[in-house]
């Protein structure tokens, strides 16, 4: 289907086609139920989370949010839990049940309504691609992840300005979303994200694209919507880098960052890494994961439970007999030079998006491109 053309009040007829059918989520001003505020001087996420109109959307830069991927990869699940009962007399047996409360939520492979994620950046979008090749189309299926994917209606919203930390044209992506989603929103006027736009270029990317875009109407698109369009990405692409730290592209990164694992700056930036995790947890494109065992307060419950980790934290790479990267050093090497190899089943882009989230949520100020300067200022790279 040809693009379309559709005016403010038609994109919320849009929205709540969406909502017709599930629950919408977008990114919204809010910290999640539990999480700690951010450090005094520093910005409040967003996160995605159920809107009820399109306005209510904060279509700011991807870095000033949490990724989209939690929406498929959940941050934490209970994958089995059991109780006994523990009489005076002593425990019993174990026998399955459901988790105890404040427990992740269990694993569900089988999501009981179609959802819509509103508002999803190119950068984000491209950690999908990412991500599918390691829980979805890899040898080992994530069935939750899966069948969230399928169920997901993602419609994603052409970027219209320049974040101060994004570089996804240096890591082969685009501010215009590529595939992966159903509907690519471009807003032809106003400011950041499209506030204050009163025209919309909408360009199915699927049949339940199309499908929703029929729904609501609009009219043809002609040469001057496209244009415009045009215009804005034009704008956007030439504020963004072109490369990694001016010199490294994504073709050259990751075998010129390999040449200089001896150099000094890696203990200098060891120094200055926390290990705190900030940078994986807000990363889009990460899929580590850890399992533990847990056990209530009143020895009558267990659960076992997958969450999120890090390469960054000191245990991952711990084994049977010894760690394989205690020294936090190494563990930035191996983070690093996983960001900059190149993505599995994704031609011509990186591991890394270029949303600038680490850079950007990190407390010591480094992230991967200040990371890449801090070797180049001290000879590391070519």
């Amino acid at each position: 289907m040809p693009p379309r053309l559709l005016a403010t009040d038609e994109v919320e007829a849009l929205f709540q086609a969406l909502r017709r059918r599930g629950p919408v989520f977008g990114p919204a001003a809010g910290l999640d139920s539990g999480a700690r505020p951010p450090p005094a001087g520093r910005l409040t996420p967003l996160r995605y989370a159920p809107l009820e109109r399109a306005c209510d959307a904060v279509l700011a830069p991807a870095a000033f949010g949490y990724p989209a991927k939690r929406l498929w990869f959940r941050p934490s699940v209970t994958l089995a839990a059991a109780r006994r009962a523990v009489p005076a007399s002593g425990p019993g047996p174990w026998e399955p049940g459901p988790p105890p409360a404040g427990a992740a939520p269990p694993l569900n492979p089988d999501p009981a309504r179609p959802f819509a994620v509103w508002g999803v950046r190119g950068c984000d979008l491209a950690a999908l691609e990412r991500l599918d090749a390691v829980l979805m189309t890899g040898p080992v299926t994530d069935p939750e992840y899966a069948a969230r994917r399928r169920a997901g209606t993602v419609v994603a919203f052409t970027c219209t300005q320049a974040g101060p930390a994004c570089f996804c044209t240096a890591t082969g992506g685009s501010p215009v979303p590529a595939g992966g989603c159903d509907l690519v929103v471009t807003p032809l006027a106003g400011g950041p994200g499209g506030n204050g736009a009163r025209e919309y270029l909408v360009e199915p990317r699927s049949a339940r694209g199309e499908a929703l875009v029929e729904e609501v109407g609009g009219r043809p698109a002609g040469r001057a919507a496209v244009a415009a369009a045009a215009a804005v990405i034009g704008s956007v692409r030439a504020a963004l880098p072109r490369s990694l730290n001016g010199r490294l592209r994504p073709e050259n990164a990751a075998q010129k960052a390999a040449r200089r694992l001896d150099s000094p700056a890696w203990d200098e930036l060891a120094g200055r890494c926390l290990g705190c995790a900030a940078c994986s947890l807000t990363c889009p494109t990460c899929p580590c994961f850890d399992v533990v065992e847990r056990v209530s307060a009143t020895a009558d419950a267990g659960w076992r439970e997958r969450r999120w980790t890090s390469c960054l934290v000191p245990d991952f790479g711990r084994l049977a007999s010894h760690n394989a990267r205690a020294r936090r050093e190494n563990r930035l090497k191996h983070w690093l030079l996983h960001k900059l190899a190149p993505a599995e089943k994704v031609t011509g882009g990186l591991t890394c998006v270029g949303c600038g989230r680490c850079s950007t949520w990190c407390p010591a100020g480094l992230g991967l491109r200040a990371a890449l300067e801090s070797l180049e200022g001290e000879g590391g790279l070519p």
